[in-house]
């Protein structure tokens, strides 16, 4: 088994005696519907090409006189893990000019992670009015 890097992926490769179903744990989510495909002909390389359905966002605010809260859902339909979703979104240029501190946090699997001091993260605030 090996793992080979391209300029656009990763991919593992392994000679179809040795392919199993469980080596897709990584990718494929459980309960989700998904295929097979087995080619029945010999070759050194195959390529497939696939779509799959485009993520959905969903967004919430609360806002009372002491917080205002926006929570963003990013979700799919899809059996593969979605990776690198670019999201963005708008904050009230009110806050913005009264200098409201605010914190941007990603939670998935009941873990929250500061996305402004995760370096993972290239957080950019960008004034779409030029009212800075």
């Amino acid at each position: 088994m090996t793992d080979v890097e391209s300029p656009d992926a990763v991919m593992m490769m392994a000679p179809l005696d040795m392919a199993k179903m469980d080596e897709l744990d990584e990718i494929v989510q459980e309960g989700k519907s998904s295929k097979l495909v087995v080619i029945n002909e010999t070759a050194i390389q195959y390529e497939l090409t696939f779509e799959t359905s485009a993520p959905v966002i969903d967004e919430i605010e609360q806002i009372t006189n002491e917080e205002y809260e926006k929570t963003l859902t990013v979700s799919h339909n899809s059996t593969l893990h979605y990776t690198d979703v670019k999201t963005f979104t708008d904050i009230p240029e009110e806050y913005v000019l009264f200098g409201t501190p605010f914190v941007l946090e990603w939670v998935i699997n009941g873990t929250t992670v500061n996305i402004l001091e995760d370096p993972r993260f290239e957080v950019e605030f960008v004034d779409t009015t030029n009212s800075s």
